[in-house]
Parts: C-alpha cells; structure tokens; sequence
C-alpha cells in the first residue's frame, strides 16, 4: 500500500455528476432497483445511514441508527446502540459501520462479481463529522496513534478504526468506498429507521 495512502483520502469523497438538468441531489441521483432490491448512483451501490438520539448529551440518552439499503429491503437496518456511549455522533458511525458489514456480506456472496456494473458503494449521510473524518481525518488520528495534531485522544476513535478497518478491506478487494454529504432533507429515510430504533 502507498505510503501516503493513509493520510490522503480524498479518493473517498463522491462528487455527484449533474443529470440532464443540471441537478446534483440525491433524489434526482439515486435510482432504486424494485427488482434487486437496492439503490444506487453512478454505477455504483448508494446506502443512506444516518443516527440519531434522544436527550443527546445527557445521562439518560438513547441512541439509535439507521441503514436505508432500498424500499423493503430486509437489509435494513433500525437498532438502537446496545453498549458504549449513547451520542448522536456515535450513532453515525455506527451505522456506517453496519452498512459496511452488509456490503461484506454481500461481497462474501459475489454480488460484486455478479453484477460487473456496480463498481463500488457509496455512502450517504448527511453527517460533517464522520465525513471529514473518513475522508481527511481518520489517516492521520491512526498515523499519530489515536491522536490529534495536538496530541489531543480522538472522541470515538475505537468507533473509527473499526470503521477503517471495513473500508480498507472493501478497498483491497477493489470495492471502493466513497462518502456523499448530502443535506438532512435527502437523507429522510435513514433519519426515520435511526429514530424508530430509540422509540421502540
């Protein structure tokens, strides 16, 4: 592996490409397959994730994800947090972690090599945080052992080397993984499975 690989990530980022009309939003981008029962974008497979959390910040906070695979796919995901810290930032990357063990499984089952036209996932998320981490931060936070450039421990920093750990296998075994920041409004689905987790 390069050795600048893993500080730079900007190979993570997706950058939608226009339509006919010149939109570049995830509801005019993202087609979803009734007959496969995903969705996806530029070739490549599209997961909406997102977390969320009651009372947030607070002792008693109940955190939840959620993974949106396509209109009643039962790889859905809707799970509140069972252990560690109940935050909404939390909540996020778990529930990229949990998309990226569905796209495992599905490439232990040979999706990828079935359907040579999907050249990869991309992850929608309306989150800064985790998308400024997976695609600058993270190379850096493992290079300095879990710290900052202050020497500073990262907040979640277990949470995101896991995370790391499922893109780095995806992207050995050429399935890249790209990241697509998208606003709240069109991320309405997994918003609604990572809220219907703490409301159960």
């Amino acid at each position: 592996m390069p050795t600048n690989r893993s500080v730079l990530l900007s190979h993570r980022v997706y950058t939608p490409v226009p339509n006919e009309h010149g939109d570049t939003s995830a509801h005019s981008l993202v087609a979803h397959c009734t007959s496969c029962d995903r969705c996806s974008v530029g070739g490549e497979m599209a997961i909406y994730i997102d977390g969320a959390c009651y009372s947030n910040g607070t002792s008693h906070a109940r955190a939840g994800m959620g993974v949106f695979i396509c209109c009643g796919s039962n790889l859905n995901v809707s799970a509140p947090l069972t252990d560690g810290p109940q935050t909404n930032q939390r909540a996020e990357i778990r529930a990229a972690i949990a998309a990226l063990k569905i796209v495992r499984q599905l490439f232990y089952e040979g999706e990828f090599r079935q359907m040579g036209h999907r050249k990869g996932v991309v992850l929608i998320l309306d989150s800064a945080y985790v998308t400024n981490a997976m695609t600058n931060w993270v190379g850096k936070w493992s290079k300095n052992g879990g710290k900052t450039s202050e020497g500073k421990s990262v907040a979640n920093i277990a949470d995101f080397l896991e995370l790391e750990r499922h893109v780095l296998f995806l992207e050995n075994n050429r399935v890249p993984v790209k990241f697509w920041r998208v606003p709240r409004s069109e991320n309405t689905c997994a918003d609604r499975l990572a809220k219907q987790a703490i409301t159960l």
